[in-house]
């Protein structure tokens, strides 16, 4: 038993290196450019965030996510590259209204959303899409409104 327990601690570092040998760097996810414009009644939405939460946990472990530019563009990154992988997505869509007033100065309190709450929530929000490749044009434009659909 004392000649198993030896061989077994001389093997330990054999073992060790054998099992992380083929250990590196995980497989990069295929992502697709998802990029498009993002309208609030009929209007660019000028700043916010744009995340989507995948339908399905085989999407993508990632959220991919961008920001909305003044012009309501927005471009998906996920986990810094950009696009996103294929698969249904639920949009949620977050704006507010400046915290800085437009000289600078910081304003008080929180701000206030420009977007109805069922946007910001990723089981309510009427948002979807299907990142695929090739997309078609606008498929990933997402238009917002004050009034319930």
């Amino acid at each position: 038993m004392l000649a198993t327990v030896a061989s077994i601690r001389r093997l330990r570092p054999l073992l060790a290196v054998a099992l992380f040998a083929g250990c590196g760097q995980p497989p990069r996810e295929m992502l697709h450019p998802v990029q498009g414009r993002i309208t609030f009644d009929g209007q660019p939405l000028p700043r916010g965030a744009v995340t989507l939460h995948p339908t399905s946990t085989e999407t993508t472990w990632h959220q991919p996510t961008g920001m909305i530019e003044p012009a309501g563009r927005y471009v998906v990154y996920t986990n810094g590259r950009v696009g996103a992988p294929p698969g249904t997505y639920r949009a949620v869509v977050f704006a507010s209204e400046a915290t800085t007033s437009p000289d600078g100065v910081a304003r008080p309190g929180l701000p206030k959303s420009l977007i109805p709450n069922r946007y910001n929530q990723p089981d309510q929000t009427p948002l979807h899409l299907e990142v695929v490749a090739p997309p078609t044009a606008g498929s990933y434009d997402l238009e917002l409104s004050s009034h319930e659909k």
